[in-house]
């Protein structure tokens, strides 16, 4: 019998998540309309920079013995695009095929950008 991968552990209450990137290098985010995915039954919510848990602000809050010198990479930390593939938004859903499906349409849905 072949060991199982963390996705294939069926759990009751389980969300599942898809992270949606920027196809942008350099930008600021104007708006993310996430109202038509919200609407779609199963899913749970939609992360962004504008409502994200609260994370740590300043580089000091984040060690770690064998990262490399320079700052830590913050995931939905605020409104500027610095790479291409960079995540902007995460889609939970309490389904794997909802969450990656939704978090691929959103990804070319309406999201506002500022170049500079």
């Amino acid at each position: 019998m072949a060991a199982k991968y963390a996705g294939e552990f069926n759990t009751n209450g389980l969300a599942h998540g898809s992270v949606v990137t920027s196809g942008i290098a350099k930008c600021r985010i104007a708006r993310i309309n996430a109202s038509a995915t919200l609407r779609v039954d199963g899913v749970i919510d939609v992360l962004t920079h504008e409502n994200r848990p609260r994370m740590a602000g300043t580089d000091g809050a984040y060690k770690d013995d064998a990262a490399p010198e320079g700052s830590p990479f913050r995931p939905l930390y605020d409104d500027r695009i610095l790479f291409s593939g960079q995540p902007i938004a995460l889609v939970v859903a309490e389904e794997s095929e909802i969450a990656r499906f939704l978090g691929l349409a959103s990804a070319v849905a309406d999201i506002g950008r500022v170049v500079g």
